[in-house]
């Protein structure tokens, strides 16, 4: 498994535009060989499009749009380089894994999902069970990266309480992304 080539998505929110707010997503192209050069050009290519847009020359009066970039935000894409591999039909692509804890800075439960689930993380390392083994290593392990101090935020910020306290672990059926 490799990823590469990365391709970078700037989002520019936009104020003073005909309905009052909107925004406008870009793909940027910066040329460079490797990851770090290409993140560095890029924070040039976006002072150059600021500036042909309207940003950074609004006193030259030499731009195409009136509108102003308060701010705005990067995706950096990243392909996966080798072959996809092919689904047989038995894998859980239709089951999500919960895993329930408690946020650290708001003393409430919240839960995180783990799509199409290895059936080694169930009681008995099979599905079939439909009960998750909160003990299982590699299920507390991906539920660390979310815990305090991890490198993972579940939403605005918040982690789960460290060390991770699971209360609950639950398997749910999924269809285009909504349960059913």
């Amino acid at each position: 498994m490799a990823f590469g080539a990365p391709r970078f998505f700037v989002t520019f929110d936009l104020i003073g535009s005909y309905d009052g707010e909107r925004n406008k997503v870009v793909e940027f192209l910066p040329a460079g060989a490797a990851i770090a050069a290409k993140r560095a050009q890029l924070d040039t290519d976006i002072v150059v499009w600021l500036t042909a847009w309207n940003n950074l020359n609004a006193l030259t009066g030499v731009y195409v749009s009136s509108s102003f970039v308060p701010s705005y935000f990067i995706t950096e894409k990243y392909v996966e380089d080798t072959s996809v591999p092919s689904f047989t039909g038995a894998e859980n692509v239709y089951l999500e894994a919960q895993i329930q804890a408690e946020l650290n800075a708001k003393g409430v439960k919240y839960s995180t999902y783990i799509q199409s689930p290895d059936p080694q993380i169930f009681s008995g390392n099979s599905v079939n069970t439909n009960k998750i083994d909160p003990a299982d290593a590699a299920y507390l392990a991906f539920a660390a990266l979310y815990e305090d101090g991890g490198i993972c935020a579940i939403s605005d910020g918040d982690q789960f309480v460290s060390p991770i306290n699971i209360s609950a672990a639950a398997l749910r059926s999924v269809r285009s992304g909504k349960a059913f």
